[in-house]
């Protein structure tokens, strides 16, 4: 992305919770800078719910242009691809969102998986709140007093 151009990204780390035929989904929305930090969150998010059916994740960089995603186990393209596919519906870069299921017992079926899972992000994201920042350059100016 150019700089002096406008990108959406979320404002804060924030958290939601959606229960789904008995299994529970916790979307969590952070906004990052770089890739280590997407990372750091991932893990973070994995270390905290070590106990969960799945921590499926997206994240979106505007630096060198990254967007990755990961199912974690669910079958595939019905959970990290319909994570993926609400931050660019939302126009979003420079975040990362990990959804993390609990099982409840019940299949969702694929379609199930699919709606649910981009539920649950959605949910996380507009949780965190959606802002519109500008790139821009910092500049210092030194001058003596007579200017």
């Amino acid at each position: 992305m150019d700089k002096g151009m406008t990108y959406k990204t979320v404002m804060k780390e924030a958290e939601a919770e959606i229960i789904e035929k008995k299994s529970r989904f916790i979307g969590a929305a952070k906004p990052v800078e770089t890739e280590q930090e997407a990372l750091d969150f991932i893990n973070e998010k994995r270390s905290r719910f070590y106990d969960a059916s799945h921590n499926v994740y997206a994240y979106i960089l505007s630096d060198n242009n990254i967007a990755r995603f990961s199912d974690d186990g669910e079958p595939g393209g019905t959970a990290g691809m319909p994570v993926m596919e609400v931050l660019k519906k939302e126009g979003l870069t420079d975040l990362v969102v990990v959804v993390t299921r609990y099982f409840g017992g019940t299949l969702l079926g694929a379609g199930g998986l699919i709606r649910t899972y981009g539920k649950a992000a959605r949910e996380g994201v507009l949780a965190a709140g959606i802002t519109e920042r500008i790139y821009c350059h910092e500049i210092t100016v030194c001058a003596g007093y007579e200017w």
